[in-house]
């Protein structure tokens, strides 16, 4: 007997889609904040720099540029930020995708090829976003899915183990248990009809001779 690990999928899959999503969000909102505050620095800092205006600048051109310098600091950074969040922002797009056909088909053995797929596509895109956690997550999904799949083409999925010389169901099909068979009700045994009694027939006896 073979057990399949439907629900062990299932659950590898929700965390998966949580801790994209969570991710996702994180990073729409650190997107939004960095443009934000980039843009009121880059409006503010000519006036912070020339309300502090001092000896150490020879002249106004030199404050200017050294303005510039700041803006152009400040704007690379801002770019390089956002850059990063977006790359992450695409890579829990595509974890999100691999939890959520986890979800939809852990226990659908047509559909394993697939979930094994994303998994190990959402393992790869987790690396290289630098999310360790969600790349265990998927290498275990991958792992397996690809053990179910293989209890599928084997006719062993949903620990029904079929003898041999049965019909095996094809790659797709839920395997269904066999009916267990109900044993006829014992029957009473019937006791037999009583025979009629014959009468006994007595000799007659002669009377004694006189």
């Amino acid at each position: 007997m073979q057990q399949n690990h439907a629900k062990a999928l299932k659950g590898l899959s929700i965390a998966i889609i949580v801790i994209s999503a969570l991710a996702l969000a994180g990073c729409l909102i650190g997107m939004v904040f960095t443009a934000v505050a980039g843009s009121a620095a880059s409006a503010y800092m000519p006036e912070y720099l020339d309300s502090h205006y001092d000896s150490s600048y020879s002249s106004s051109h030199e404050l200017a540029q050294h303005a510039d310098d700041a803006l152009a600091l400040l704007t690379l950074a801002s770019i390089v930020g956002i850059g990063m969040m977006g790359w992450v922002v695409l890579c829990s797009v595509i974890t999100l995708v691999a939890g959520i056909m986890g979800v939809r088909n852990c226990a659908n053995p047509a559909k394993l090829g697939t979930v094994f797929g994303w998994g190990v596509a959402g393992a790869i895109i987790a690396l290289l976003s630098g999310s360790f956690i969600v790349m265990v997550l998927c290498i275990i999904m991958a792992v397996f899915a690809n053990k179910d799949k293989q209890l599928a083409e084997g006719g062993l999925y949903g620990a029904v183990a079929y003898p041999a010389g049965a019909a095996v169901p094809p790659m797709g099909a839920v395997p269904v248990a066999p009916a267990p068979v109900t044993p006829a009700a014992p029957v009473a045994p019937v006791a037999p009809a009583a025979q009629p009694v014959q009468p006994t027939q007595v000799p007659p006896t002669n009377p004694p001779m006189a």
